[in-house]
């Protein structure tokens, strides 16, 4: 009796669940029962104390690209949505058995119901793959997600580059249902990127995050809002490759400029090279950076640093300049030196010639003769000194032209100080310290601080003989002017650009 009990309880389980079966075998079936007869796919589910609500969320796989010239974005990901519509929930229409399943319909069956329009707002090129959407029998819960592979705009702004964050936008609404047929709000969060996923090579996902907005658009009685869904993407750049491959190498090739300052300044060749050179190849680096970047009416930070390294090279050019103008005005210096003492050796000569020389006397001479001109003895006042007791003989003229004697005393004075001399050599490229023009007052036998003039004649009739003991070392003002300008500019140029340098890192890194 027991078996037989068990037996035809056996039989009623197996006939309940081929009933079962054969009536929950084919999803599209159970669809098509489900879907009222007075249903509009073309008309959003809306009760009447109740508008309908979509939610909408971004899963964001990888950046597919970014394209800062043309400021887009590609991201690959899947987009999901999910709505309710009540209508699709098992009612009186004989589907209570199967009500507690989950429907996967296929996608030739997703036109049959009613799906949210939902667009992206700034997309440019959209594509879309494979997918699903199920449905719960229910509660009328529908959930879709789809490959999807879009490009976006993204305004960028590349005011901190190469530490500047940018953030892109990805709006999206309905098209064509205003807040009073359908609202739009972003799903568990809106959007979210894959675990694990950080950005690509050059940027790096820093933060995602929602916003929900009401727009407005029409006016008066036509006036009507529309729900925006904005889901924002912020990415920060990787600096390193910048920092390394462009700011690292604009100093270096500063640094390179700089160093030219220590070649010879009269090697103009190699001067004027290693300065020109690292301006080239900051112009090279300027231009690189730009081809990347959008038409822009402001600096960024790295190009305006790119700009004052620029400006840096060129100004060991424009100091070389200064340089060769000194070199040439001292050169000059050298050859009135030089002039100065061929024309008092020419009029010794002279006198020599004309066997004048055993009493020379120093006079000047007119101050209009020419300078470095010889001066004819008949143009020297004639003179007599006494040879011996009741004896008279010719004075012999040994005369120093004018324009020598203003170089070293151009207010004619009787007496000339040891600062005059030294200014007056400086002015024939001869930078004696103080203490060597003293050395020369020493020698010619000068008492007290001043030389007089007969003294100073006697000193430009032999200047070689009176020169002053070279010094092993020469403070920076009786160093020539070229070399001063060299020296003051080594240590302009490398403190600037150290303080530059230091100042650029704390504005881009704040």
């Amino acid at each position: 009796m027991l078996a037989m009990a068990c037996l035809m309880a056996a039989v009623l389980a197996s006939v309940a669940s081929s009933a079962e079966t054969a009536t929950c075998s084919s999803t599209s079936k159970r669809l098509e029962d489900l879907i009222p007869e007075e249903y509009d796919r073309a008309l959003p589910p809306k009760s009447p104390s109740e508008v309908a609500t979509v939610g909408i969320k971004l899963y964001v796989t990888s950046i597919a690209s970014i394209d800062q010239k043309n400021q887009h974005i590609s991201v690959d990901g899947y987009f999901r949505v999910s709505w309710k519509d009540a209508r699709l929930a098992a009612g009186g229409n004989g589907q209570e058995a199967c009500s507690s399943e989950t429907l996967d319909l296929p996608e030739s069956d997703w036109s049959k119901i009613w799906q949210p329009d939902v667009y992206f707002d700034n997309s440019l090129a959209e594509a879309y793959g494979s997918g699903m959407l199920t449905l719960s029998p229910r509660t009328g819960s529908v959930y879709k997600s789809q490959r999807m592979h879009h490009k976006f705009t993204c305004k960028m702004h590349f005011a901190k580059l190469p530490f500047d964050i940018q953030t892109c936008p990805i709006v999206a609404s309905s098209y064509s249902k205003n807040t009073a047929d359908l609202h739009v709000t972003p799903m568990n969060g809106g959007v979210e990127v894959h675990e694990g996923y950080d950005g690509t090579t050059e940027f790096e996902i820093l933060r995602v995050k929602e916003l929900l907005e009401t727009r407005y658009y029409g006016d008066g009685e036509n006036r009507v809002g529309y729900d925006f869904v904005t889901l924002e993407l912020s990415i920060k750049r990787r600096p390193d490759a910048h920092m390394k491959s462009i700011f690292l190498t604009c100093i270096l090739f500063a640094l390179v400029s700089w160093s030219g300052t220590f070649i010879k300044r009269d090697a103009p060749p190699a001067r004027v090279a290693i300065s020109v050179i690292p301006v080239l190849i900051m112009l090279n680096l300027t231009n690189s950076v730009n081809a990347s970047l959008p038409p822009l009416n402001y600096e960024t930070w790295l190009t305006s640093f790119l700009f004052a390294i620029t400006l840096f090279c060129l100004s060991t050019v424009f100091e070389y300049g200064i340089v060769a103008f000194l070199l040439a005005r001292e050169a000059a210096g050298d050859s009135r030196f030089k002039a100065v003492k061929a024309t008092v050796a020419h009029e010794r000569k002279q006198a020599k010639a004309a066997g004048e020389n055993q009493n020379m006397v120093f006079q000047e001479i007119p101050k209009e003769t020419p300078i470095f001109k010889t001066v004819p003895m008949n143009q020297c006042p004639p003179a007599q000194v006494s040879a011996g007791a009741g004896t008279k003989v010719p004075q012999v003229k040994f005369c120093i032209p004018t324009e020598v004697q203003r170089i070293f005393n151009p207010a004619d004075s009787a007496t000339i100080s040891a600062k005059q001399l030294r200014q007056a050599f400086r002015r024939l490229n001869k930078r004696f310290s103080l203490k060597q023009v003293e050395e020369i007052m020493t020698d010619m036998g000068v008492e007290g601080s001043d030389m007089t003039r007969e003294e100073l004649l006697l000193l430009l009739s032999d200047l070689d003989h009176h020169m002053p003991t070279e010094v092993l070392s020469t403070s920076f003002c009786d160093r020539p002017l070229s070399e001063q300008v060299d020296l003051v500019f080594r240590v302009g140029f490398v403190t600037l650009l150290a303080f530059l340098t230091f100042y650029w890192m704390m504005s881009g890194m704040a």
